[in-house]
């Protein structure tokens, strides 16, 4: 398992390296489809930040290179799986598999509706319907796994990323969803920010550094100095995977 976090210029590798990765609360606007009858237009459930990789299989990545950049850490497996990265699960918007998650969806949130209604804080009543911890807390644990499996889904057309991610463990109410703000509120974190905004990596969790052919010399000038040590592999060209080893 090759997992490669892109980026789009070798500053933003360094700070990363220097600072750690950041959640960002990326909207996947699947839950208004999936649950109708909420209003989800102020935040997604579990929208509490996640940090996404691609899995190098083998394919060019003239899409995803264009979206995410050219340059990129690629992370251990053993540190991929210490911090719980997961696959993403690509869902259609029609057929019998979103139809049966719709209906388990919709009857799970009966369920949680008719426990918040006999909670006296309205606050924990409103969170209950976006935050697996609180529903958990009320006795929604139906509702509560479903929050779980909507932190990987991802809608069908993205499934060029073939992504995964590692969301964060923490209801972090404070994450941007916009990248560049995100980022910038870690670089580099103060704070809490440091326990709850970030995951940290050391150079034994990073296989290889990735950068556009011609650029490794400019990319390890920029790194952290306890970083320079890594291995940095030029793509064949800006628009194409990192050739195999």
């Amino acid at each position: 398992m090759r997992l490669i976090h892109h980026t789009k210029n070798g500053e933003t590798v360094s700070a990363i390296l220097q600072n750690g990765f950041a959640y960002v609360a990326n909207r996947r606007l699947l839950c208004e489809e999936l649950l109708e009858q909420h209003d989800f237009s102020q935040r997604e459930p579990q929208q509490f930040g996640m940090i996404s990789f691609r899995s190098y299989d083998g394919l060019l990545l003239s899409q995803h290179i264009d979206r995410f950049g050219g340059y990129g850490i690629c992370v251990t497996e053993q540190w991929a799986r210490g911090n719980f990265a997961q696959k993403v699960l690509y869902l259609d918007r029609s057929g019998p598999v979103f139809e049966a998650m719709r209906e388990l969806f919709v009857s799970a949130y009966q369920e949680v509706k008719k426990i918040v209604g006999v909670y006296p804080d309205d606050r924990a009543r409103a969170m209950a319907y976006h935050n697996k911890a609180m529903a958990t807390a009320l006795g929604a644990v139906g509702y509560a796994n479903l929050l779980q499996l909507y932190e990987y889904f991802e809608p069908v057309e993205n499934q060029y990323q073939n992504e995964w991610r590692i969301c964060n463990p923490d209801a972090n109410y404070g994450i941007s969803e916009n990248i560049t703000d995100a980022i910038a509120d870690v670089s580099p974190p103060k704070g809490w920010a440091q326990f709850l905004n970030v995951r940290k990596v050391q150079p034994t969790d990073v296989d290889h550094l990735i950068c556009p052919q011609g650029e490794s010399n400019s990319l390890r000038s920029l790194l952290p100095e306890k970083f320079r040590i890594l291995e940095i592999i030029e793509s064949t060209t800006e628009r194409d995977a990192p050739a195999d080893r």
